[in-house]
């Protein structure tokens, strides 16, 4: 009989644990806007590089950015994109937490969800760095896909949500930009655009 209430006790406490990362894990709402996000970071982007979508087939064309003033704009446009991600995703999660009556906690499984999130983020975002400053940017958008996948794929691990297959999608894509030269915005779109819509969809259909 104790032996039964001491799984029992373990289970409670394991289901408590994982609840704040089952809040956390990315669901489709918070997708899909992250998609709207970055469509408009991606028109936003392209124009202050200096594209210009009267031409045929503007995304094809390569695009270079001659001035730091330029380059300094696209990394605000980063960061803010990558923040209202961040602050949507918080703030879906700490309304799913109230509508089942639990709260958001930060707690240890909760910190290592942002851990395996955040330092391949961390990571790819620095290697993006040191490839542009030594003239090989034609290549971040392929180091972005493919280290944000593992983001996803790493924080699949603690929770019940399906981001791992939007991970894998990402990483494949980011290989494949990787062997392409000159398209480097078309998978951007469709990594950080597309996919994230179509993901969000798929979530939103599955759990209702």
């Amino acid at each position: 009989m104790k032996r039964q209430e001491a799984i029992e006790t373990l289970d409670s406490i394991k289901k408590i644990m994982e609840s704040s990362t089952r809040i956390m894990s990315l669901d489709g709402a918070s997708a899909i806007l992250a998609g709207v996000y970055a469509l408009a970071a991606v028109v936003a982007g392209y124009l202050i590089a200096g594209g210009d979508f009267s031409q045929s087939n503007p995304f094809v064309s390569s695009m270079i950015v001659f001035s730091p003033a330029r380059l300094t704009a696209l990394v605000v446009l980063a960061v803010a994109l990558m923040t209202a991600c961040i602050v949507t995703v918080i703030a879906m999660a700490r309304c799913k937490a109230r509508k089942r009556g639990e709260r958001l906690r930060l707690d240890r499984v909760s910190l290592r969800l942002l851990w395996s999130f955040f330092m391949p983020v961390a990571v790819g975002a620095i290697l993006c760095v040191i490839i542009y400053l030594n003239g090989h940017w034609g290549l971040t958008s392929s180091v972005m896909l493919i280290f944000y996948g593992l983001a996803l794929v790493g924080i699949s691990h603690y929770t019940y949500s399906d981001s791992r297959y939007l991970g894998y999608a990402e990483i494949v894509l980011g290989l494949v930009d990787a062997a392409v030269e000159g398209h480097g915005m078309i998978f951007w779109t469709i990594g950080f655009v597309l996919f994230h819509i179509a993901y969000g969809i798929y979530s939103i259909v599955k759990h209702r």
